[in-house]
């Protein structure tokens, strides 16, 4: 089951000192699943997405791009190299000296300044609500950064072997520069491919034109599909069973698509 393997445990959830776990995102998650997966549901092949259900897929990208440890990590990197900038712009700053002394009535001491900004800011990230009030704020800004694309639908049909699903569900990335995901730096405004898994059978890439839908009926035909779908993982892959031998013979040649 892949909501078992690929589950952390409280990753979204805040828990406070007295042991109590405010899962307040979780559920609100949970919440906008019931709604978008019945409309994604809903999609098929050769038949036109409606608004609705784009807002759907744009709400599933959404949601799958915050959770999971990919983003986490990215997330923690962005903070930390922000978090140095603005404690060294603080520091220096007249108006925070200016502050200082008011409150102080008197003059920092060399490097005290910066030390107290320093303190102040780590409070801040350490905090326990820290990380879920980043996955909420981004989270809620994704599907305003995804309306501008149009989807194109590519299935693959009955006797050729299906798509994958990465611990990465969502694919994003720069294809042309071979950077993939959080991982390789690539921010989701900057990414030039975005892929959405729907189904075994179905994939929705994003285009910034409208393009026909596809049906792909060659083994070869998926494996391009599956091969970028790859690209976005960070140690597993799921598949039906019925294409496991596939999915591991693409694994180890995924080096020439």
């Amino acid at each position: 089951s892949i909501g078992a393997n690929w589950r952390v445990p409280d990753f979204v959830s805040i828990v406070w000192p007295d042991g109590e776990v405010d899962d307040s995102l979780e559920r609100e998650f949970g919440d906008r699943e019931q709604r978008f997966l019945n409309e994604v549901r809903r999609v098929q092949l050769n038949h036109p997405v409606t608004d609705i259900q784009k807002s759907a897929l744009d709400e599933l990208a959404a949601v799958h791009f915050v959770r999971n440890v990919s983003f986490a990590l990215a997330h923690d990197k962005v903070v930390h190299d922000s978090t140095q900038e603005v404690v060294n712009q603080l520091a220096g700053d007249e108006e925070a000296l200016a502050r200082f002394i008011r409150d102080r009535r008197r003059s920092p001491e060399p490097g005290e300044l910066k030390a107290l900004v320093a303190a102040v800011a780590e409070d801040l990230v350490n905090g326990r609500d820290f990380f879920a009030s980043g996955v909420r704020r981004v989270a809620g800004s994704i599907p305003r950064m995804l309306r501008k694309w149009r989807v194109q639908l590519v299935g693959s049909v009955q006797g050729v072997p299906g798509f994958v699903l990465s611990d990465n569900p969502i694919l994003h990335g720069r294809r042309r520069e071979g950077r993939f995901g959080f991982r390789d730096g690539v921010a989701i405004g900057d990414a030039d491919t975005i892929v959405v898994p729907i189904s075994r059978r179905l994939v929705a890439c994003y285009s910034s034109e409208r393009r026909p839908d596809v049906e792909i009926r060659t083994k070869k035909g998926v494996r391009w599909v599956n091969s970028l779908l790859l690209q976005s993982a960070r140690s597993q892959v799921a598949c039906h069973p019925e294409d496991a031998l596939e999915t591991s013979r693409l694994i180890r040649q995924r080096d020439l698509y």
